[in-house]
């Protein structure tokens, strides 16, 4: 989870740091949207991206873009606010870490 973190860490300065965003790594992609939830065999990471661009209202090109890249550590961050505020119980229960 760890990584994960770190990898949206870098994506996420990204956004805050320039004006014109370079696409971001399609590894740390596939590692937040597997993190998301996503099932992202290595060679499908475009695929699923498309899934989750159209899931949140983006035109779904396959590419990891400024938007798409907001998007991303958006939906991480109410992730993490989610499992923070589940009770440590039932994050046990649903193998939850953290």
């Amino acid at each position: 989870m760890r990584r994960v973190f770190d990898a949206l860490g870098s994506v996420a300065r990204v956004v805050v740091g320039a004006e014109e965003l370079p696409a971001a790594d399609p590894v740390v992609v596939r590692e937040i949207l597997v993190g998301l939830g996503y099932v992202v065999p290595m060679d499908e990471v475009n695929g699923v991206l498309r899934e989750f661009q159209a899931n949140v209202g983006l035109k779904a090109d396959g590419v990891a873009g400024p938007q798409t890249v907001r998007a991303l550590s958006e939906a991480r961050a109410a992730v993490r606010v989610a499992r923070a505020a589940m009770p440590r119980e039932r994050r046990q229960a649903a193998g939850v870490r953290g």
